[in-house]
């Protein structure tokens, strides 16, 4: 009965040690793609930056009407682009921050695992021990009583 237990027991901690690995590689790409999406954000960033100084540079040097379009329509599309990768930065935060709390939450029964089998096998040792040591006693005891008898 009791080593069903801890047959039990180091089954859930298998599983638990194999679910924790699975999320944590999901986690590692997660990461990787919000660093990738963090990297793609300030790149856009920097060049609408760089093209409204552009654009403001050639509206005070005067410049064609069609071509002063053309590049305020294209900064438009920068800044479109920009709100995009927020969204998308935004959305794999709140992924990543879900897949932490999971991972997190996995760890920490692991963990709890751990220590209930450490606890388990702990008990049963001493129980061992107190068994061997009854054993023998009971065999000295009895090796006493026949050389008395």
């Amino acid at each position: 009965m009791k080593t069903n237990k801890v047959n039990v027991l180091e089954k859930l901690h298998a599983q638990a040690c194999e679910a924790g690995q699975r999320q944590a590689a999901v986690l590692s790409q997660t990461q990787d793609q919000y660093r990738h999406a963090l990297k793609l954000l300030s790149e856009l960033q920097a060049h609408a930056i760089a093209y409204q100084q552009r654009q403001r540079d050639r509206d005070a040097g005067g410049v064609a009407w069609g071509e002063a379009q053309a590049m305020r329509n294209f900064i438009t599309t920068l800044r479109t682009a920009v709100a995009a990768q927020r969204v998308e930065v935004n959305r794999l935060q709140g992924l990543l921050d879900e897949q932490t709390r999971a991972w997190t939450t996995t760890r920490q029964r692991t963990k709890a695992l751990e220590s209930l089998l450490a606890k388990r096998r702990s008990k049963a040792l001493a129980t061992q021990r107190l068994r061997e040591q009854a054993e023998l006693d009971d065999w000295l005891l009895h090796q006493a009583s026949r050389r008395a008898a």
